[in-house]
């Protein structure tokens, strides 16, 4: 049975205390050890304490829950092109090792939030459906009714740990050399930035409620997603209940035996979802793991995608969207003045770096797009395109000084990568530039119908 999680910020504060000091201590004791050892067998030594300190964080992360979580979560989306690979595969596992908390501190949790009248009008199932960082799901059945529902419930104390957990978070990583030498402090604070901003969002449950509601209200007559109904007599600031939608996970055998043309459509109505969240109504869902949707099969109409969590929904400013429309519309026309136009205005290229960083960074530009640059089918499962992408990248941002990217790239880039797992998931055969190509997109971005001709 998994331990009651600490959510005092001192014994929250200890615990990374206790795990940065241990760190510090192996870092000093191997620098020591380095002057007297053979170099490749020192360097060796580094990797397996890096990678040491990498599980011991996972495993504090887990228990102490929420931020912890998150952040690894952040770090390890971009940790292919920081970390060495040991560490980043124990980051990973924060995306799915969280033990669920007990029944009993789940009761006592709804307990005091719903009241004792609302309480004992449930039925509750003490097996989670699942659990995640900021907290965990619950089947139960409304006696009166007989409906079935989904309770989220927050777990206790996380919204006031945030601003200290994200600090000491930072602390650790810093003490344990975990951020390498060359990347500027100022990067890095984009990237906790944003991570704070997406906890502040996602704890809150009455501003989740509001989100779905409004998502809801945008699908409601589009056959190919079906939202969940808000329960709000059972909804609080920190308790969301849903009505219980079923449908099958995009990793089961049952998706997996589709016939192409079925798993193709599935990735289209997925792509057209992006864009209508992006280019249309500006509320994106920024954290599309499998976890959040399931499909139900529908062999004699259109299958459908079924949405949960929308916490992660955020809007992008004006400014930003603008610069992020000219650099798709660069890249689709093979217009590269107005891929460098759109880097200048994020801040991510300078008229004063030398012509071969520039063209480095246009060059990246196409490659992200490849799936988008043509209109014949596309072997997404097939493609090594991220590893492509990640080695490329490793050439290419340190000839332009590691600068900052905004901050709502960081959710974006989460968006598109989640967008990319799911095709590859489906076996996806796709041509995306067909679902751009159109309206309202074709105008919007202006693209070209011709295809480019020398990409």
């Amino acid at each position: 049975m998994p331990k009651k999680p600490k959510t005092g910020l001192l014994s929250r504060s200890l615990s990374l205390a206790k795990i940065t000091a241990s760190a510090s201590g192996r870092l000093a004791k191997h620098t020591v050890s380095g002057w007297f050892s053979d170099p490749l067998e020192h360097l060796e030594k580094g990797k397996k304490i890096l990678e040491s300190q990498a599980k011991q964080l996972v495993g504090e992360a887990n228990q102490l829950r929420g931020t912890l979580v998150k952040a690894g979560q952040i770090l390890s989306m971009y940790g292919d092109s920081f970390f060495p690979k040991e560490v980043v595969a124990h980051l990973k596992k924060l995306q799915s090792e969280v033990e669920p908390l007990p029944i009993e501190t789940i009761d006592t949790l709804l307990k005091k939030r719903l009241g004792l009248e609302k309480y004992r009008e449930l039925d509750i199932d003490p097996t989670p459906l699942g659990a995640a960082s900021l907290g965990q799901v619950h089947r139960a059945i409304i006696k009166s009714t007989g409906q079935t529902v989904a309770i989220k419930v927050r777990y206790p104390g996380i919204e006031r740990a945030i601003d200290t957990d994200l600090k000491l978070m930072r602390f650790f990583l810093s003490a344990g050399k975990f951020f390498p030498a060359d990347i500027p402090k100022e990067r890095w604070d984009g990237i906790f930035d944003e991570a704070k901003f997406m906890l502040y969002q996602e704890v809150d449950y009455k501003s989740e409620l509001k989100l779905l509601k409004l998502y809801r209200e945008h699908l409601l007559n589009d056959p190919r997603f079906h939202v969940p109904e808000a329960i709000e007599r059972y909804c609080t600031p920190s308790l969301l209940c849903t009505s219980f939608e079923t449908g099958e996970r995009i990793d089961s055998q049952a998706v997996r035996t589709l016939s192409q043309k079925r798993r193709d459509q599935l990735a289209s109505s997925f792509v057209d979802l992006f864009l209508m969240e992006f280019y249309q109504w500006n509320l994106v869902q920024t954290d599309p793991h499998f976890g959040n949707y399931l499909i139900r099969l529908r062999p004699e109409g259109i299958d459908q995608w079924v949405l949960f969590d929308f916490g992660a929904l955020r809007a992008f400013s004006d400014e930003f969207k603008s610069s992020y429309i000219t650099m798709v519309r660069g890249v689709l026309n093979t217009n590269d003045d107005q891929i460098l136009e759109a880097g200048e205005q994020m801040g991510l290229v300078s008229k004063d770096d030398s012509k071969e960083a520039r063209q480095g960074f246009v060059n990246l530009a196409y490659l992200s797009a490849e799936p988008v640059m043509k209109d014949t089918e596309y072997d997404w499962a097939a493609s090594d395109l991220p590893k492509r992408t990640a080695a490329l990248s490793l050439k290419v941002i340190p000839s332009l000084k590691f600068r900052i990217p905004p901050k709502e790239m960081l959710s974006l880039n989460r968006k598109l990568g989640g967008i990319y797992v799911h095709l590859s998931e489906l076996r996806s055969h796709l041509a995306i530039r067909k679902n751009l190509m159109k309206e309202p997109y074709q105008s919007l971005i202006g693209i070209s119908p011709k295809l480019p001709s020398h990409r």
